[in-house]
């Protein structure tokens, strides 16, 4: 019989605890599997409601190389908000309705907690977009913007 090792989700963990979960082997000598999240989730001030269900936390993956590659292609054409909410949509699977409905602060919190994702190895660790949005939280105004002139 072969035997696979992983790391337990905490859904698991809680039910070993609970004694729901029986014929799982632990073991605190096992290598932690390597994690597709970044930074953890982040905890919305202001849980966002759609489609029946309630948003109360926005956690960012580490992307497949064609969503990284999707989104440097849309940086080209895309106005830096507009590319804000394609990139956390699409780095943490969520509908783009729901950052659209995401309050400024949390919105702000959930743009820097991808800002690790706006360098590539393709690019040799340099930002994958020269323009805002892409490279840090910069990318969306953090305040109003008054006329120069």
């Amino acid at each position: 019989m072969d035997m696979v090792t992983r790391s337990l989700t905490a859904a698991e963990v809680e039910l070993i605890n609970a004694g729901q979960l029986v014929g799982v082997a632990t073991s605190t000598t096992a290598p932690a599997a390597p994690s597709s999240r970044l930074n953890g989730p982040v905890t919305l001030e202001f849980p966002v409601e759609h489609e029946g269900r309630s948003y109360t936390a926005i956690d960012v993956s580490n992307p497949a190389m064609g969503v990284v590659e999707e989104v440097q292609e849309a940086a080209a054409t895309m106005e830096p908000l507009k590319l804000s909410f394609l990139m956390i949509s699409r780095f943490a699977e969520v509908p783009p309705e729901v950052v659209r409905k995401l309050r400024r602060s949390d919105y702000e919190r959930v743009l820097e907690s991808i800002s690790p994702l706006s360098e590539t190895p393709a690019s040799g660790g340099q930002p994958a977009s020269s323009g805002p949005g892409l490279n840090s939280p910069a990318g969306a105004p953090t305040s109003p913007t008054q006329p120069t002139s």
